[in-house]
């Protein structure tokens, strides 16, 4: 049986000190998975967040991911100004328990990553608006990569 190595915490997005996201798509810092103590093969995303205003159904979709690696550019819609191409959308996050009081911690298990420098895209598609301040850390985008082990 694979046994798996799990990386370090990589912060994608954190709006601490960034506007509301309401109906729209925000890009993450760039990751390099090129390098050989880089490559990895999967990653389990993580979206924390809390809305503002108004809170959807519990169940509901609320954010897609989309990642965008470079080829030789960068994908068309990558930098957040509108929709990656379909094909490189990789999950849907959806809600448990929303609120406007409480952080939920929304995952996507085993996302495949590609081996090449990458962006993600959270588009909102709550119909609600994320609350930028979420007690001081803003809603945000992680991931913990892992593979099999050498």
């Amino acid at each position: 049986m694979a046994k798996y190595e799990e990386g370090a915490l990589v912060t994608l997005i954190n709006t601490a000190s960034s506007s509301t996201l309401t109906d729209g798509s925000l890009i993450g810092v760039a990751y390099d998975n090129t390098g050989a103590s880089d490559l990895w093969f999967w990653a389990n995303f993580q979206l924390k967040l809390k809305f503002t205003g108004g809170i959807p159904t519990a169940g509901d979709a609320v954010a897609e991911l989309y990642l965008c690696p470079k080829v030789s550019n960068y994908p068309e819609g990558y930098d957040g100004t509108n929709t990656p191409q379909a094909a490189l959308l990789v999950g849907v996050f959806e809600t448990r328990a929303p609120s406007t009081t409480v952080t939920e911690h929304l995952v996507l298990p085993a996302i495949l990553l590609t081996p090449a420098e990458m962006y993600i895209v959270i588009k909102n598609i709550s119909g609600e608006s994320f609350d930028p301040a979420n007690g001081g850390s803003g809603w945000g985008c992680s991931m913990i990569p892992f593979r099999t082990q050498k």
